[in-house]
């Protein structure tokens, strides 16, 4: 009766204190491991999206600079400030082709990078 309840007592420690039982390794769990390891490597494509709305921003300067040009007789309004303003937003449309050109390139090599890291 001894040797059956000293075998019963080594067999729950044995179960309770192995290391094993406390890891619930379900997809869900890997998913989400996955989803940590990869989410700085997403920090470029994020970028490249966050330049699309700068890029569309930066167009918009140039109906603003034709204004202030077509204005400048009015006090506070410059020919230079309105020109130099024309000038900037000229460089928002080739910014978005650029950026809408490298966004799908970016994004392959951002899932390529990513998917080296699922187990």
């Amino acid at each position: 009766m001894i040797q059956r309840s000293v075998l019963v007592t080594v067999f729950v420690g044995a179960f309770l204190l192995c290391s094993f039982t406390g890891q619930a390794i379900t997809p869900e769990v890997t998913a989400g491991m996955a989803a940590l390891k990869a989410a700085p490597k997403l920090t470029p494509l994020v970028k490249e999206i966050a330049t699309v709305p700068a890029a569309v921003g930066q167009t918009l300067l140039i109906p603003l600079g034709l204004v202030e040009t077509a204005l400048s007789p009015l006090p506070g309004l410059t020919v230079a400030h309105g020109v130099k303003s024309f000038g900037n937003g000229l460089k928002g449309p080739f910014r978005l082709v650029g950026t809408c050109l490298k966004l799908p390139l970016t994004a392959v090599e951002v899932a390529a990078g990513a998917a080296g890291l699922v187990p």
